[in-house]
């Protein structure tokens, strides 16, 4: 009996900080605020090889599984689709570890864009906050974009053209962000992610464009 406290215990903390995780970066994508937990600075992440965590988040609807990555249609107040979401979520070294996402984004006010958190990260500036970085997928450099805080622990990408980074992104690659001081992390974008945003937005007449308005 013990023993079952103590593994119901872990597993609802596990929950929860992934929980955490993934609501805190859909609030800070539509700018709204949430409580910030300070974390340590400077942070490498290897995620290819983790294994995914399910998650739902509460007031995401539609939420169904592509290649263990999560996919949700998000609505606005009126029950209109404002964005299309998937998103993976990983955690590091067990319960008291770190809880990593990474985000494909196509919103009527900012079409294609990808969001990046870390629960170890604090970073300065605050939001808007520019971020000097690279980025490569498969070992390509992809240039044409610009890098900034979105929240204490989340790093927004934001491409010149989203169907460029749909398309660098469309068979499935191995990505890495690496911002000097702030944050190297390498990881998996999964050949089905850019088919589904595809097919999502075009139901839905939400451009890839980031200068698209809804």
């Amino acid at each position: 009996m013990p023993n079952r406290r103590i593994l119901y215990r872990v597993l609802m903390f596990g929950a929860a900080v992934v929980l955490y995780s993934a609501v805190g970066m859909v609030l800070a994508a539509f700018g709204v605020d949430k409580p910030s937990v300070p974390q340590a600075g400077l942070h490498s992440a290897e995620i290819g090889t983790a294994a995914p965590t399910a998650v739902g988040s509460p007031g995401i609807g539609d939420t169904r599984k592509i290649k263990g990555w999560d996919a949700s249609e998000l609505r606005g107040d009126d029950g209109e689709v404002v964005a299309c979401m998937i998103r993976a979520h990983y955690t590091m070294g067990g319960v008291n570890g770190r809880s990593i996402a990474t985000f494909l984004v196509a919103s009527r006010s900012k079409g294609l864009s990808m969001l990046l958190k870390d629960s170890a990260l604090d970073l300065p500036g605050g939001a808007g906050a520019s971020i000097n970085a690279t980025l490569k997928f498969d070992g390509k450099p992809f240039t044409g974009f610009s890098a900034e805080v979105e929240g204490h622990d989340e790093i927004a990408i934001l491409p010149e053209h989203g169907m460029a980074l749909a398309a660098a992104l469309d068979d499935g690659v191995q990505a890495r962000f690496d911002a000097l001081k702030v944050e190297t992390l390498n990881f998996p974008v999964v050949a089905g992610v850019v088919p589904w945003l595809r097919t999502c937005t075009r139901r839905w007449g939400i451009s890839f464009e980031p200068d698209a308005k809804g």
